[in-house]
């Protein structure tokens, strides 16, 4: 609970990671090499730069708003690198939000995790940096409380009536396992709870409390499941049990894909194109809503902080309501993950940018 976790060390200070963003003005990555674009990456950059660091210097009464709009600013740099065909020409020039927030009068009695986003259909920042990145943007109403928990951070002091699903941690194993012309992988953070155990049976003491392996197996396969990018796993252990590992934040569980007919080269890459990168991790996120869309960690943050912004700048009394530490449940919560903002942000708009300028 005390210091610094793994994920506090490996996270670039973001005096860094700006220097880092500077680095990359002069000579920009992918399509904002010249002319408007290159000029459109500098200034909007800039901009972000700037509103992050004036966040930096205020309360949480008004860091949302300085957040949410030095994330917008980095998106529109980012629609400047993009070579895909939805920002081709002029169309890298951004407009309008794309994302709406629902009713918030009643966040300061039913919380937070109850006001709900919704992507603006067809246009707007958020729809199409969504596309740029290739993932899913919330076509459906969505709570901020299933939004919430999704982001690693959150979880030290969790938001109040949030939900508890929680990426995936998707890692290669040692050199020590197997390979034959299967893909193993270590899967970190699936629930405790699914550990299977025997029903006790009052009337024999012989097998309570004893694993009971099969409804383990039932149990954390239906988990699993829910993150689509997986697609096509199985369990490495076929019988018995799935030997799954417990720790502090959860079970462990050995997977691997089965690739019959081919030795992967590359298993680096095979996780990848399954995974998420985030902080120097991979993670695969959980289908979201009716439709089943998979999202990224950069558009998680953005609905976050643009449903606070909204609060915060329309209704600036249930905004003070729910920061007061004092009074409310979720102030903490909120706290953390605003100043986990100022810290994270900067990195992830480094990563993601190199990755869509590649």
């Amino acid at each position: 609970m005390y210091g610094q976790t793994w994920l506090d060390l490996q996270l670039t200070p973001p005096r860094i990671a700006w220097q880092m963003l500077r680095s990359l003005r002069h000579s920009p990555p992918g399509a904002a090499k010249r002319g408007q674009r290159k000029g459109t990456f500098n200034a909007a950059l800039e901009q972000s730069e700037q509103l992050f660091l004036a966040a930096e210097t205020v309360s949480p009464a008004a860091r949302p708003l300085l957040l949410f709009y030095g994330l917008s600013q980095a998106g529109r740099a980012l629609a400047a690198v993009s070579r895909k065909k939805i920002v081709a020409n002029t169309k890298y020039n951004l407009k309008g939000h794309g994302i709406e927030a629902g009713e918030t009068e009643k966040a300061l009695t039913d919380g937070l995790a109850s006001v709900t986003v919704v992507d603006g259909k067809s246009s707007g920042a958020f729809v199409v940096v969504s596309q740029i990145l290739g993932a899913g943007s919330l076509p459906d109403k969505t709570a901020i409380g299933s939004l919430w928990s999704l982001l690693p951070e959150s979880k030290r002091i969790p938001l109040s009536r949030a939900d508890d699903v929680r990426p995936l941690q998707v890692a290669l194993p040692g050199p020590h396992v197997v390979r034959g012309q299967d893909v193993p992988a270590d899967v970190s953070f699936v629930p405790l709870d699914l550990a299977g155990r025997r029903p006790k049976n009052s009337a024999s003491s012989e097998f309570e409390d004893q694993p009971d392996w099969e409804k383990e197996r039932q149990d954390v396969a239906r988990y699993i499941d829910n993150f689509p990018t997986l697609k096509g796993w199985r369990f490495r252990y076929q019988d018995g049990p799935i030997q799954a590992q417990k720790t502090n934040g959860g079970l462990v569980v050995p997977i691997e894909w089965s690739t019959p007919g081919q030795q992967v080269a590359d298993e680096e890459a095979f996780v990848a194109e399954r995974t998420v990168g985030y902080r120097g991790i991979r993670y695969a996120y959980p289908a979201i809503g009716n439709a089943g869309t998979v999202t990224h960690p950069m558009l998680i943050w953005w609905a976050i902080l643009y449903a606070m912004s909204v609060i915060a700048r329309y209704n600036p009394l249930v905004w003070q309501g729910l920061i007061s530490v004092n009074e409310n449940e979720d102030a903490a919560a909120i706290e953390k993950i605003l100043d986990d903002a100022v810290r994270v942000l900067p990195e992830l708009i480094h990563r993601t940018i190199l990755e869509v300028g590649q």
